[in-house]
């Protein structure tokens, strides 16, 4: 019985470094990992209300030291949820619903697979992300319309992304009820 009970414990092992309780049946036992993806999401979203007050930006806007405070939060907290989907919540969703996919398979296949199951509404629009995050990489001193007009983007970039953490949150949660049965699935309440 015991030697059963640990088989079916590794049948559910996950390469990924994201716990998984099989006893429980559950992600995220505690959830440390769960609390750090939503506190992100949540962060990110509280720092887009914030920007609401000055938002969309002109070029004859000067950027104060709290919108400044405000962007950096926005940046930071963008960066690190889309690591973290990527890194991590999309293998993950990959696992759970059995896709296979070769190991040596780019993120853009592994991207198209995610969208034709339905757990990301558009491959091209994550890979939109990455453009935008890049962008802010540069400051443009001298050029106020295109800082303006790269921060705009990027703010509408990342409304976009936390909008689609709760899309795969979601989906997560009605195509995986199993595994998060009674716990916080990557941010969701699982009944």
């Amino acid at each position: 019985m015991r030697e059963n009970q640990n088989k079916e414990k590794s049948l559910f092992k996950s390469p990924h470094p994201i716990p998984f309780d099989a006893a429980q049946g559950r992600l995220f036992p505690e959830g440390e990992g769960v609390r750090v993806l939503k506190s992100t999401a949540e962060v990110l979203d509280e720092g887009l209300v914030d920007a609401r007050t000055w938002t969309p930006l002109s070029p004859s806007i000067l950027i104060e030291k709290e919108m400044l405070r405000i962007l950096d939060q926005i940046a930071y907290r963008f960066a690190k949820l889309q690591d973290s989907m990527g890194e991590k919540v999309m293998p993950l969703i990959l696992e759970l619903a059995q896709e296979t996919v070769p190991a040596n398979a780019t993120f853009t296949e592994k991207l198209n697979r995610l969208e034709r199951i339905g757990a990301i509404p558009s491959a091209e629009e994550w890979k939109k992300f990455r453009v935008v995050r890049n962008a802010l990489a540069h400051d443009y001193p001298d050029d106020p319309e295109l800082r303006t007009s790269t921060i705009n983007r990027f703010l509408q970039g990342a409304a976009n992304l936390s909008a689609l953490y709760r899309f795969v949150r979601e989906y997560a949660g009605v195509h995986f009820p199993e595994v998060g049965r009674g716990n916080d699935m990557i941010g969701v309440q699982v009944k």
